[in-house]
């Protein structure tokens, strides 16, 4: 049986974007809105989200990068590229999203009582440059 693990926090919604961005919190309610439905009960565990390090954040982007994502709390939104929005507590929601990944793939890890490894059936590839945003994390295991 696989069990899936969704990390999901109120406070990923103040994450603004632009209403076609794939980030915005209208997509995160309407989700959150499904995963209350009765038919969800018993389909996946929640994991909570908590804010990673900069030692963690460290692990997959350049400090330059973690510095300029940073330098946007607080501030107004301003547009870092084509498709990123950078809204006053995007980089406090990003901060919890990485969290949220790495407390997922530790509960699976602790769930199933495995070590981690290359073999182990959970893989998380990020080049160093993207982006930190991430909404939703989703992790299922195998």
């Amino acid at each position: 049986m696989k069990r899936t693990g969704i990390v999901r926090d109120e406070r990923y919604n103040e994450h603004i974007t632009d209403d076609y961005h794939p980030e915005n919190p209208h997509r995160l309610r309407s989700i959150y809105t499904m995963l209350q439905q009765k038919d969800m009960e018993g389909h996946y565990m929640e994991i909570s989200a908590r804010p990673a390090t900069r030692e963690e954040l460290e692990m997959v982007h350049l400090p330059s990068y973690i510095d300029l994502i940073a330098s946007t709390a607080g501030q107004p939104a301003r547009r870092l590229d084509p498709d990123t929005v950078a809204s006053p507590k995007s980089y406090e929601v990003a901060c919890l999203a990485a969290g949220g990944v790495l407390e997922a793939i530790e509960t699976v890890l602790l769930e199933r009582r495995i070590t981690p490894s290359p073999l182990s059936g959970l893989r998380a590839i990020t080049p160093r440059e993207t982006a930190l945003w991430g909404s939703v994390s989703l992790i299922t295991s195998l």
